[in-house]
This record gives structure tokens, sequence and C-alpha cells, in this order.
């Protein structure tokens, strides 16, 4: 029997950590009200509480679910991400990745308030750069100061920036004259430094997008793009592991001489990451960013048990398809932690295991006295359940109805979740005939601090709801009303409306262009099979600027299509995830509407012209010499076959 029936479980639950208590377990807890419980708790505590889920989606949803319950007094909540690319492959990780991975890294370093930090099994086993030598990287400039141009377009290169001739992407800078644009991670949008002489006379914040001033500011800090920094000083001790990793490996010496002269020539490149203990001798963890006295905190041991192994499975087997494809790679032990060391590692600090059963749990495990709360919170299937039921009756929200008095005789607020302002006004007009009139807040957040009983409707985003008798509380989602929202695939619709060949492998050659839908025009470098989670699938490699690689599924071809050319027109690769093939789309989409404007004005002034022959031969010019110039204008700055099928769709009496 739990010994602490009756009194407010949340309440010591937060002295218990606030006291010291090494391991609390608390169980019948499910997953939103884990980040419920997790807003209180830090509310109260001031320390840093790091939270491991089974895999980035699973931190994705419970992170949108601590927001919603986050208000001013909430500590940061950081989202750190995984490499997201398999170990010991030839791929590098996404910017925007790269510099989330990086920003939170530095945070921790630097920063020492409160935060909550959110992050899948798979990052915690990972080693990292030196926090010292992050640190180390981070150049501070300031208005009024004087820097080495030299100097720090070499420290960029060192860090991993590419250099570019237009700044759009996390990581790249140009040099134009006494202006440098620099992306750096720690921002989110690049910066613009202008030098008078050696001097920095002004730094300001443009927009990747338009290249326009946002704002001014006194001082920014450039931190390396990666988590791999190349400086000379400790180039020989790179050159020297780097040989006697090949050595072991038993690899050739010229692969060895390859590597190097690849690593001299282009600094840091895609792939570097699965090679980090050849670039330093001492890797960091998560554990040693940190700071002292935070809650470790698991949710759901056997998914994260599952998950880390799966990991440590993957390293493995990558590893030694790596050997036998004869290419450089290190030890995974040298590169991951063992999950059975981390485990061991947590039990070290002070921790919190959330349960969803209520586990009937002896007081000690592996030796280690465990402080036991088990909560009673029951979730909504019931009533969803009911809903779903009668969902073919005229009073479909009779169990609703029903459900709602219950809980407003026993003085329970109520919170219903809507996920858009349409929904919230249906919800409403659907209600008002059961004499339910939920009140429009704003701040959910301060109806449940302050125990605002009532019915309340509040815009967000929220898993599941619950009902918490200890706490009064009661919420329920939209989706818990009127069921999950089924996504339908719009099979019959040609993808933005283009008419153009889809890919044909019969036609394909590795090499050829191909142009995604969503990242632009790429390099087809064949077909490759992948295995993920167990599933045998085969996908098109398409390479992109900077050698990004894109692993496309043969079942999602719909996506992209084979490049058609312009003659005389040399096409330029596009940045996957960059911004300027949006532009372009963006552009193209105006100067269509443009056309389809006047259009609309021809086809409407032939009802009134008496001359209608003639009247068609000048509109139809004036057109032609509009498209003719658009088709000028986009194909100087890049080739778009997209943008030409999609005159094509909308113009077809033009030749």
């Amino acid at each position: 029997m739990d010994k602490f029936a009756g009194e407010n479980k949340i309440h010591l639950l937060i002295e218990s950590v606030r006291q010291g208590q090494n391991f609390v377990r608390c169980n019948g807890i499910g997953i939103t009200e884990r980040a419920y419980l997790i807003s209180r708790l830090s509310r109260e505590i001031h320390n840093t509480q790091v939270l491991v889920l089974q895999d980035f989606k699973a931190c994705e949803e419970f992170s949108e679910n601590l927001h919603f319950f986050a208000d001013n007094d909430t500590p940061e909540i950081i989202l750190f991400p995984s490499y997201n690319i398999l170990p010991f492959k030839r791929a590098s990780y996404h910017n925007v990745t790269a510099a989330n991975r990086i920003h939170t890294l530095y945070n921790l370093a630097v920063n020492n308030s409160p935060k909550i930090v959110v992050t899948p099994v798979e990052t915690l086993l990972q080693r990292l750069i030196p926090k010292q030598v992050l640190c180390d990287y981070a150049e501070l400039l300031m208005c009024g100061e004087e820097i080495d141009r030299d100097i720090l377009i070499a420290k960029l290169h060192s860090g991993g920036y590419t250099h570019v001739t237009l700044v759009e992407d996390f990581g790249e800078y140009s040099v134009r004259g006494g202006i440098i644009d620099i992306y750096s991670p720690l921002y989110p949008e690049p910066l613009r430094i202008e030098l008078f002489g050696d001097t920095v006379e002004s730094i300001r914040f443009f927009s990747s997008a338009t290249q326009r001033k946002i704002e001014s500011v006194n001082e920014a800090v450039i931190l390396p793009a990666r988590e791999t920094v190349l400086e000379k000083s400790r180039m020989n001790q790179t050159v020297r592991r780097i040989r006697d990793q090949v050595d072991e490996n038993g690899l050739s010496s010229q692969i060895a001489e390859e590597f190097i002269e690849r690593i001299r020539k282009e600094g840091v490149f895609p792939g570097i990451e699965s090679l980090l203990p050849l670039v330093y001798q001492q890797l960091d963890t998560l554990f040693d960013y940190v700071p002292e006295n935070s809650l470790w905190i698991e949710s759901n041991s056997g998914a994260l048990d599952k998950a880390a192994l799966y990991a440590e499975g993957q390293a493995a087997k990558n590893y030694l398809d790596a050997l036998q494809d004869e290419r450089l790679s290190v030890d995974p032990e040298t590169l991951y932690l063992k999950w059975t060391s981390v485990k061991e590692r947590i039990k070290e600090e002070k921790r919190l295991l959330f349960c969803e059963l209520p586990l009937m749990t002896p007081n000690h495990e592996s030796g280690q006295p465990v402080f036991r709360i088990d909560f009673s919170v029951q979730n909504n299937t019931e009533i969803s359940s009911a809903l779903l039921e009668e969902k073919k009756d005229r009073h479909i929200l009779a169990p609703f109805s029903e459900w709602i008095n219950e809980k407003q005789s026993a003085g329970f607020l109520i919170l219903i979740v809507c996920s858009s302002e349409s929904q919230i006004k249906r919800l409403q007009s659907l209600v008002a005939p059961y004499e339910i009139y939920p009140r429009l807040t704003e701040a959910p957040v301060e109806k449940i601090k302050y125990r605002k009983t009532g019915i309340y409707v509040c815009l967000g985003n929220l898993s599941t709801g619950f009902v918490w008798y200890d706490e009064s509380l009661a919420i329920i989602t939209e989706n818990e009303i009127f069921g999950s929202k089924q996504r339908r695939r719009r099979s019959k619709k040609k993808t933005r409306g283009i008419k153009t060949a889809l890919l044909d492998f019969g036609e394909l050659n590795a090499g050829d262009l191909v142009v995604h839908i969503e990242h632009g025009i790429g390099i087809y470098r064949g077909l490759e099979k992948l295995s993920f989670e167990g599933i045998v699938n085969d996908y098109l490699l398409l390479v992109y600027k900077d050698d990004d690689k894109l692993y496309l599924p043969v079942d999602r071809l719909d996506m992209a299509q084979k490049y058609m050319g312009v003659d005389g027109i040399k096409p330029v690769v596009d940045k996957m995830g960059g911004k300027s093939w949006q532009r372009i789309r963006a552009k193209a989409k105006k100067s269509v509407e443009k056309i389809a404007g006047e259009l609309l004005a021809l086809y409407s002034s032939r009802k009134v012209s008496k001359d209608m022959h003639l009247h068609r031969r000048i509109i139809t010019t004036r057109i032609l010499k509009q498209v003719s110039r658009t088709k000028k204008h986009l194909i100087n700055s890049k080739p778009l076959m997209m943008c030409f099928a999609t005159w094509k769709t909308h113009l077809p009496w033009i030749g």
C-alpha cells in the first residue's frame, strides 16, 4: 500500500528531489503527465534536468508537450538531436542538425542557468568534441575592436565553414572586400561584419532570404560550424594518429596519404564526424557538458535498453562493413560509450525514473535505496472509445457532455486542447446544444497553476489528455473527442501540377541530373540497398552541393524527376536544405500568377471587344514578351526544368 495516499504526491516528489534523494521512481505516470510533472518540478528545484528517451521522434513529441505546459518560470527547453546518420558512412549530417548540436553544447558549456535537455539515448552514447576545444574556438567580435581578417577566415575554414558567394545556410561564410558574412550556429540569422581597415565598424544580423538588414548588435560570438576543428597546431598529431589507424586496420599506406592530403586540402569534409578520435586525443561526453547536480530522468527503461542496444549493433555492423570495404574507420568503442557503462554512470547521479504501470517494486535496486511514489492518473481511453461508438448517433457528443458534467460537478478544472482556431469554433458550436460553453483562454498554464476551475478551450498541441484526481485537473484533446485525423495521400494529383517525365531507371545513369521537388537539382549516383529498423529497401542516392547526400526511397519517385535541360545552359547543383531553390520556386510561382492574371484580363476583354482577333494578337504578343523576359531572368540565375514545365501547364497555347 502506498504510504503517501491522501497526501499531495507532486509536493512529495518535489521535496524528495530538493532534499537530495538520489533515486526516485514514479509509477503510474503516462507520457503527457510526465511533461506536466516535469514542468512543475522545474519551477521548484532550479537544477538542469536531462530527459533521455528512446528516439528523436519521442523527443520531439515530449518537447512539444513540455512547451504546452511551460510558462515564464519554466527553464529553457533544449532538444538535443543525434547525428541522424548511420555511423561510419560516407555522409555528413545536415547543417541545421550540426548547428543545433553546436549551439546546445556551447549553451551547456558556458551557461549555468537551469535547463531542460531532451535527448535520445543514441546521443547519450556518442562521444563529443572536447568541451575545452569548443570554448577555445569561440571568437568574440566587438564593434570598435581590431581583428586580423586573414586569421579570422583561416579560423572559419578550420571550424568547418564553407566559403560561398551568398550566405544562406548555417556554416557558410562569404568575403567581399571589407565585408564578411558568417552564419554562426549560435544565431537564427547570419551576421554581416563590416571592417574599416582592421577595425570592426559594424555587426548586424541580416535575412538569409532577402539579404536585408534586420538589426545591429555591438558584439557576436562565432562558433565552429561542426564538431570537428582542424587546427594547424594539432595537425601533426592528427596525421600521426591517421597513419597509426591505417596500420591497425591493415590498409595500404596510400590510403593514409590520400586521406591526409584530403584533410590538408579540404579541411572538414563529409563523414569526418565518424573519425573524431583521430582528430582529438581525448573526447568528451554529454556528462562532461551537463552541470553538476543535474537531475537525470529516464522514461521506460525497457524501450531505452532496446534502442541503445540497437544503436550499438548498428555501429558494430557498419564498422565491419567499412573494414571490408577497405575504408578508414575507428573502433566503435572509441566513438561510442557502452550502454552498460552509461547506465552505471547515471546511477552515480541524481535520477528520476518514470514507469507507466503502477508496479510494486522493491525499495532497493542494485543495492541503491529507491524512493517510490505511486501516482493514480487516468487516461482518456474510456471516453474516446465511448465517443467512437456513438459516431453514427444523432447525439454523438452525449458521452462527452456526461464526462464534462461529471468533472464539473467534482470541481475539476477542465481544459480542451485544439490545434487550430477553426477547430475551436467547431467544438464550441457542437457542444452548445448540450449547454456547454467552454471559455477561450490564451494562457492555459495560468489556469492550471492557480486552479481556476471551469471549462476552458485553448489553442495548442498535446499528445493526449488525462484526468488527475489529486490535482482536480481534466485535460482532453480534439483527437480524443473527434478521433485521430487520417492524412490522405493525394495519389491522383501530380507533383505540384508539373507535367514532366517521371524517373525511368532504364534511362537514368550515374551522373545524370535529377530535380527533387524540395531540394532542387542534384546528381544521381546510383541505387543503394539500405536497412532501416530491420527493413531492407532500395534507395536512389542523390548528391548535392558540398557532397550532401539524400537517400530517396524508390516508392517516393514522385518527389523527383529527371532534369530535362536547356540547350547551352550549364546547370548548377543546389545546396540541400538551402534557401536558393525555395526562392527560385517562389519567383517562378509569382511569374506564373502574374501571367495568369493577364490571361484573365484577356479572356474578360474578349467579351467586349469588337475586333476579337486583333485584340487577341496584341495582348498575346505582350504576354509572350513577358514570358520571354521571365524565362531569361530565371535562366540567368539557374536552369529550372520545373518552372518551364509549370509555364507549359498554365499556358499550353504558348509554343
